[in-house]
């Protein structure tokens, strides 16, 4: 970050993936407590960002990009399953991928059954998708908070892949459906 700010006295700006997540707010703390200036948090999100300025967007290494090639709500919703569902299909001839980085994963949801790649690890992803591919199995991935693979569906789509799922919620909706959801005062909300 320091290299960035002594290449240049542009602003750096810091963006999250969604309007909800805190990740940006916390690199631009990270910055001004290193005592590094002119920095600024876009938190609208990516999605509303590349939308307004696709001239200034690069995605998968391409720029400027198209808006109509963007991925719509509904063509993303199509390839969400609720928790229960994506269980069940996990059940059978599928291959499930866990997409978090390491600092999110304390445990396996999907023990013995799952493959693990984050996602800046694109020899890893590469060897899942094609395996996914080559054994003609559905792909079930799951991220955090069922944020990040929004993104990731540009990636698969590139790959060619069509037969592929994500955890609505991702691991932590999966723990809420299961456990019931636990709110910051301790309280354990009721199933309904």
């Amino acid at each position: 970050m320091r290299k960035l700010r002594e290449s240049t006295a542009k602003p750096i700006v810091f963006y999250c993936n969604g309007k909800t997540c805190a990740k940006s707010y916390d690199a631009v703390l990270q910055a001004l407590n290193a005592r590094i200036s002119n920095v600024l948090c876009y938190d609208a999100g990516i999605d509303d960002w590349s939308r307004a300025h696709p001239e200034k967007t690069v995605l998968l290494g391409k720029s400027p990009i198209k808006v109509e090639d963007l991925i719509g709500h509904d063509q993303f919703k199509a390839h969400l399953l609720d928790p229960k569902a994506f269980e069940a299909k996990a059940e059978g001839k599928a291959i499930v991928l866990d997409v978090r980085d390491k600092s999110q994963r304390d445990a396996a949801l999907f023990p013995f059954r799952e493959k693990r790649a984050a996602l800046g690890d694109n020899a890893g992803l590469d060897a899942v998708i094609e395996q996914a591919k080559k054994e003609k199995k559905t792909l079930l991935v799951y991220d955090q908070v069922g944020k990040q693979v929004q993104w990731f569906q540009y990636y698969l789509e590139s790959k060619g892949l069509k037969d592929y799922y994500f955890m609505k919620g991702g691991a932590q909706g999966y723990s809420d459906t299961k456990f019931g959801k636990v709110s910051f005062g301790g309280k354990k909300e009721e199933k309904k």
